[in-house]
């Protein structure tokens, strides 16, 4: 359950009751329940951005799946307790399903700007990754979206299966988030296209992003129809979330000393040589 106050505000607050989630996050939704996510539901109003949050229940853990049903034109959505930040390397993946529909119907996840440290979620400045079926016609989505305007988005023809495994990998050292999907089998990744979370690029200057903000992560359903899912089978599954939590050194001039060949777990970046890697117990003098 989650805590909602959107009264006389644009700003609609969720304070987020799941307990904190350690890395790897990983969820195949085979205990019941949902009690590792805050869940928030929303109706759509008269045009895309109208929304208003709703007490109702949208989703559910349904046979071993994240589930999304509804009645009417609504987002469903659940965010564990993490966040992701910009100076580590981060992935996310998930499988979703959607089959044809009419007019609108979508699975998916997205990246929100963590603009409030006290316990609350504004829902702000976010980049969205989905799969979506709009009048039996199947697309991959991303796009950013920000509070005081700017819009982008990429696409990319979706397959003709239901099921798609989609992924947001995040480089902290190019700043630049690249979403990838296969199908069910295993196939080789395709790209749907790069966004760049650099402070001073187009997303980074519209935001205001600094160094230090972080993101909270959300999986969501949604339709426009106006008799909701109505025999249609929105899910998603097998959730894995990791943040790179290594160290990494850089050496600059040239490297002088007896070293290990293979180490772990210190990578080092060796500026125009190949990378070597040392040993905790064998550094070079003044590493550590």
């Amino acid at each position: 359950t989650g805590n909602y106050d959107a009264t006389g505000s644009t700003n609609q607050t969720l304070t987020v009751l799941a307990p904190p989630s350690s890395l790897p996050f990983r969820e195949d939704f085979s205990s019941p329940g949902l009690s590792r996510f805050t869940p928030f539901n929303y109706n759509w109003g008269a045009s895309d951005f109208a929304l208003s949050l709703t007490s109702d229940s949208f989703l559910s853990n349904t046979n071993g799946r994240l589930t999304f049903a509804a009645p009417r034109s609504s987002v469903g959505g659940a965010t564990p307790n993490l966040t992701l930040p910009l100076t580590n390397s981060w992935t996310v993946e998930a499988t979703v399903n959607v089959p044809d529909s009419t007019p609108y119907q979508s699975m998916g996840f997205n990246i929100v700007r963590d603009l409030y440290q006290g316990g609350q979620y504004y829902p702000s400045d976010q980049l969205v990754f989905q799969y979506f079926a709009f009048n039996g016609a199947k697309t991959i989505r991303s796009y950013w979206a920000g509070r005081t305007g700017g819009y982008s988005e990429l696409r990319s023809s979706g397959p003709s299966s239901s099921s798609l495994r989609l992924a947001m990998r995040y480089d902290h050292q190019t700043r630049q988030l690249v979403c990838l999907y296969r199908d069910s089998t295993n196939s080789p990744w395709q790209t749907n296209g790069v966004h760049s979370l650099a402070t001073n690029g187009t997303i980074g200057s519209g935001w205001g992003l600094r160094d230090t903000d972080v993101f909270r992560l959300g999986f969501f359903g949604e339709t426009l129809s106006s008799t909701g899912t109505t025999g249609a089978d929105l899910s998603l599954d097998d959730i894995y979330v990791q943040v790179q939590t290594l160290p990494e050194l850089t050496l600059s001039g040239e490297l002088t000393g007896t070293v290990d060949a293979v180490v772990t777990p210190y990578p080092v970046i060796f500026s125009g040589y190949a990378p070597i890697t040392f040993t905790a117990s064998n550094l070079p003098t003044g590493l550590a």
